[in-house]
């Protein structure tokens, strides 16, 4: 989520004792989104993987079990999209904010996706060890330019 994810906090005190409610870190923004945009980065990731499905982030505990919605009706969540994909090493697991990804679509995470605002680019996925993948967005060639490397050939 590009903005501040309205309708929700965050405990900061997890241990024991009464919740620290405060504002949701602004490096936890991109867990976020409305339910529009999560579907929309379903969608994108569904294109790159095998099996995609969306589920609510609490579901995995940890982390997620630290935010506190307000709103029930708001459609705003973390959501995580879980998923395989497949290279020439054989099958990966894949689990990617569908916020994130549909955010990053206009606006690349510097030191993963590999294209400029504005460019041509599509979702593609890297083997980060030898059981998970992580997707990221890669410049794609114009035909102008396809043209223009096969002509210099």
């Amino acid at each position: 989520m590009k903005s501040y994810p309205t309708d929700v906090v965050q405990n900061f005190n997890v241990q024991t004792g009464p919740p620290q409610l405060g504002p949701v870190a602004t490096e936890n923004w991109r867990m976020f989104a409305p339910l529009e945009d999560a579907q929309a980065g379903l969608g994108m990731i569904d294109g790159a993987t095998d099996r995609a499905v969306m589920v609510d982030a609490t579901a995995f505990g940890g982390i997620y079990s630290q935010f506190v919605y307000l709103d029930p009706a708001s459609t705003i969540r973390a959501r995580i999209v879980v998923g395989t994909a497949d290279d020439a090493q054989g099958r990966m697991t894949i689990m990617e904010y569908p916020s994130d990804i549909f955010d990053r679509d206009t606006n690349p995470l510097p030191m993963i996706d590999k294209f400029t605002p504005g460019q041509p680019h599509v979702l593609k996925v890297q083997r980060i060890t030898p059981e998970i993948g992580q997707l990221f967005w890669a410049a794609t060639e114009t035909a102008a330019a396809a043209e223009t490397v096969k002509a210099a050939r």
